[in-house]
C-alpha cells in the first residue's frame, strides 16, 4: 500500500490510474480516493474526513517517500521523525530505553549465572588492595571503611579490590552486566557527588588491563550513608589465563569543591562484584586447588592424561580400572604394588603371568581364583594371602 498527496488540480489533470490499495489524499481539500488499479482517478469515489485525521493519518502511514533504513535488520522506528534504528550485534535483544531518542536500543541479555566476589575487610596480597573473596569462602568480616579526603571534580580513587590468587579461575567470561554493589558517605557540604568503578584484569606478573567501566551512581548531595549500584556491558567475550585475576577500582568525584568520602564493605554491607558466568562444561571447566566441595558430574565422566593426588584415597572406586601406576590390572603384564604397605583388596582377579605380593603387604581375593598352565603367584616374605 502506498500514499500519494497531491492537489485537487493536479490530480484532476493527470488523472492517475491508482494501485489496487494505494490512496490518493488531496492535501488542499482534505479529501481522499481509493485505488483498484482499473479506475481512472476522476472517475473514483470521493471519501472525505477531517483534515486533521487525514494529516495524521498520512503521517502514521507515510507519503511513500524513501525508507530510512538501509541494512538488513534496521527497525523503522519514530523519535520526533521516522527514524532508522540500525541492526544490533549478533545475540543481542531489543529493549526499551526512555533516555533512546526513539525509545529503543539493543543490548546482550543478562546471564541467568553470576560468579560473586565479597569486598572483605582484609587486606590482599597485592598492596594497599583489599579481598575480592569467592562468596563460597566468604566469612562476614568487620566493617571495613576507606576515608578518603580531598575528593575533587578530578575522579579519586575511593578503594581497590582484588579477588584472590588463582580466581575468578575460568579461561572465558561471557557477555552480559557485571555489577558492583557497595556503600558511601559523604562527610559534610551540600554539594553533589557520584561515583563509578572500573574493572581490570590483573596477570600473574601484576599488569593490569582496563576490561570496563560501569555507569556513574546518581548524583547526591546527602550525608549520610548510601548503598550504591553500579553496571557496566560487557558486549564480547573476555578471555583470560587460569592465573588471572580480577581488580576492581571504585572512584568518587565531586561536582564542585572538594569533600571527604567513605567507603563502606564487609560487615551487613553485603558489597560485591557480579560477574557473569557460564554454565561449568568441559571446555571451560579449570580444576584448581584448595576446592572445598566436591563437584558432582552425574553420568559424566572424566577423560585426562594423568589423573593424580597426594592423599592414598584419592581414588576410591571405578569400574573398569584397566591399569594402576602404568601396569595392567587385566593380566597384560606383571601387577607390582608398592607404596607404605597398605592392604590390597582384588575381586576375582585371574592372572596370566607370574604376579608378585610384595614383601610386607597383604593380599585378599573375595571370589576366586585360578593359576593358567605354569603361571606362579609368588608371595613376598612377611606377606599374608588370603582367599575368601
Amino acid at each position: 500500500m502506498a500514499v500519494i498527496t497531491n492537489t485537487l488540480a493536479l490530480f484532476a489533470s493527470g488523472n492517475p490510474t491508482l494501485n489496487d490499495g494505494d490512496y490518493g489524499f488531496e492535501s488542499d481539500t482534505g479529501h481522499y480516493k481509493l485505488g483498484d488499479g482499473a479506475t481512472a482517478w476522476n472517475d473514483l469515489t470521493y471519501y472525505s474526513i477531517s483534515s486533521d485525521f487525514t494529516r495524521n493519518l498520512v503521517n502514521e502511514i507515510g507519503t511513500g517517500g524513501a525508507s530510512p533504513l538501509t541494512t538488513k535488520g534496521d527497525l523503522y522506528t519514530y523519535s520526533t521523525a521516522d527514524a532508522r534504528l540500525p541492526v544490533g550485534n549478533d545475540g543481542m535483544v531489543l529493549v526499551s530505553d526512555s533516555g533512546e531518542a526513539t525509545g529503543l536500543r539493543w543490548a546482550y541479555p543478562e546471564t541467568s549465572a553470576f560468579r560473586t566476589f565479597m569486598f572483605a575487610n582484609i587486606a590482599s596480597d597485592i598492596p594497599t588492595y583489599y579481598d575480592a573473596t569467592t562468596l563460597p569462602s566468604y566469612v562476614v568480616g568487620s566493617l571495613g571503611s576507606i576515608i578518603t579526603a580531598g575528593v575533587s571534580t578530578t575522579p579519586t580513587l575511593l578503594g581497590a579490590f582484588a579477588t584472590d590468587s588463582g580466581f575468578p579461575n575460568v579461561t572465558t567470561i561471557p557477555v552480559g552486566l557485571f555489577h558492583l554493589h557497595f556503600e558511601t558517605k559523604k562527610v559534610a557540604g551540600a554539594n553533589n557527588y557520584y561515583c563509578y568503578a572500573e574493572i581490570y584484569k590483573r596477570v600473574l606478573a601484576g599488569t593490569e588491563t582496563l576490561l570496563l567501566t560501569t555507569d556513574n551512581t546518581t548524583q547526591l548531595a546527602v550525608n549520610t550513608i548510601i548503598q550504591q549500584t553500579v553496571g557496566a556491558d560487557n558486549t564480547s567475550e573476555i578471555t583470560l589465563l587460569a592465573t588471572d585475576r580480577i581488580v576492581v577500582k571504585i572512584y568518587g568525584v565531586m561536582l564542585s569543591s572538594t569533600a571527604t568520602i567513605h567507603l563502606y564493605f564487609d560487615d551487613n554491607t553485603d558489597a560485591r562484584l557480579e560477574i557473569p558466568s557460564l554454565s561449568v562444561d568441559a571446555s571451560n571447566f579449570v580444576p584448581y586447588t584448595g576446592a572445598t566441595l566436591d563437584v558432582n558430574l552425574g553420568a559424566k565422566n572424566i577423560t585426562a592424561n594423568n589423573l593424580s593426588g597426594t592423599n592414598t584415597g584419592d581414588l576410591v572406586s571405578g569400574t573398569t580400572i584397566k591399569t594402576i601406576n602404568g601396569a595392567s590390572v587385566l593380566g597384560a603384564g606383571d601387577l607390582v604394588v608398592s607404596g607404605a604397605l597398605p592392604d590390597v583388596v582384588i575381586t576375582k582377579y585371574v592372572p596370566t603371568l607370574d604376579q608378585t605380593i610384595t614383601a610386607g603387604y597383604s593380599c585378599y581375593y573375595s571370589g576366586y581364583y585360578e593359576i593358567a598352565d605354569t603361571k606362579y603367584l609368588e608371595i613376598g616374605a612377611g606377606s599374608t594371602l588370603e582367599i575368601g
